[in-house]
């Protein structure tokens, strides 16, 4: 039986990752994105262990860990007074950590690996629109007609292929705009830690580092740099900008012959850092279902993990940026608390580092 025909919509994480695993299946799909070439821009930073575990197979997670920062803790702060250390462990499995690496170039180390697999992206390519049957999809690529067994849509939040079969995407946006800003810093006391800062009436900043001296920083203030009550000597700046936060998901991961994976299939706050770590699980688990024959049961294995993510993701960013004075102080009180607790800081650490 010859390999099926396989379209990947977008070579971001996700398609990237399905295109991967694919091709180590000895399927080499097709891969397309409408972007001239390969971004510049930096989503998401965070790489989890259970990401780094399912990317170490086709040698791409050891090229990550060579590349990227380790995050050494977090600390959580009122305003500038840090109430709580988390430590990351270190241990015997290399993976169980935290990684900080700009997502261009966690993208770069895919494209190369899905390369030396005899795959090739194909950038500045369209797809204009789809139609399926029982045995094919028919994708409309640059006005060229091609006919595939199943196509992958991991082409974003805006997926213009869930948007042309008319497919839900149900949720909500949350209030308030939030703000970003990718730095280069020349002195930060442990450089290598994320940091929480909670400050009044329920807003926040977060420090995530990308490299030994940039940093990402998160806020539902309107100015992440001017949100950040520490000093920075900032040296660079790469970008700032705004955003909203949609928490969203597709009701069906399956619609006939094309999947949902990535952002096209959920969305939610960047707070926990699983954004881009779900899409990539999304892609890794429904690659080895087309070697397995069990497409069936993509939707299920998930879209509940896609929902149980987003849950985890909305109550922190709720606890977080809650303007209840009640519901902070006894925040503050429990993080004081736990701050001499090993057993506390570790489960707090595993809560952290689990997909």
């Amino acid at each position: 039986m010859s390999a099926p025909k396989i379209l990947i919509v977008g070579a971001g994480p996700t398609g990237l990752a399905a295109a991967i695993e694919l091709a180590r299946a000895g399927i080499i799909p097709t891969i397309i994105d409408r972007k001239s070439g390969p971004s510049g821009l930096s989503r998401a930073v965070g790489i989890l262990p259970a990401t780094m575990h399912s990317l170490h197979p086709s040698g791409a997670a050891p090229k990550i860990a060579a590349a990227a920062v380790r995050i050494s803790g977090m600390r959580i702060h009122k305003g500038a007074q840090q109430l709580l250390h988390l430590p990351l462990p270190i241990c015997d499995d290399p993976y169980h950590q935290m990684f900080g690496l700009p997502q261009n170039q966690t993208e770069a180390i895919l494209r190369e690996t899905f390369e030396t697999l005899g795959g090739h992206v194909n950038f500045g390519q369209s797809l204009t629109s789809i139609s399926q049957n029982d045995h094919t999809v028919t994708a409309l690529i640059e006005d060229a007609s091609q006919t595939f067994d199943y196509v992958i849509a991991a082409d974003g939040i805006h997926s213009r292929i869930r948007r042309g079969l008319s497919l839900d995407y149900r949720g909500f946006d949350a209030p308030g705009e939030w703000s970003i800003a990718d730095v280069e810093v020349s002195s930060l006391r442990d450089h290598a830690a994320a940091r929480v800062f909670l400050l009044p009436a329920g807003k926040a900043a977060l420090i995530l580092p990308l490299s030994e001296t940039r940093i990402r920083i998160v806020s539902n203030l309107s100015d992440a740099l001017g949100a950040i009550p520490i000093p920075l000597d900032i040296t660079k700046t790469y970008r700032t900008g705004t955003f909203t936060v949609s928490v969203r998901q597709i009701e069906r991961y399956r619609a006939g012959r094309v999947f949902f994976a990535g952002d096209a299939a959920h969305c939610h706050s960047p707070i926990g850092g699983r954004g881009m770590n779900l899409g990539i699980v999304d892609a890794v688990d429904l690659a080895g279902r087309f070697a397995s024959g069990d497409l069936d049961g993509y939707h299920n294995s998930r879209h509940s993990e896609g929902k149980r993510i987003m849950d985890f993701s909305e109550n922190a960013r709720a606890t977080l940026t809650s303007k209840n004075k009640l519901t902070r102080a006894a925040a503050f009180t429990a993080m004081r608390v736990a701050n001499h607790l090993p057993l506390l800081k570790r489960k707090a650490v595993e809560n952290m580092l689990t997909l």
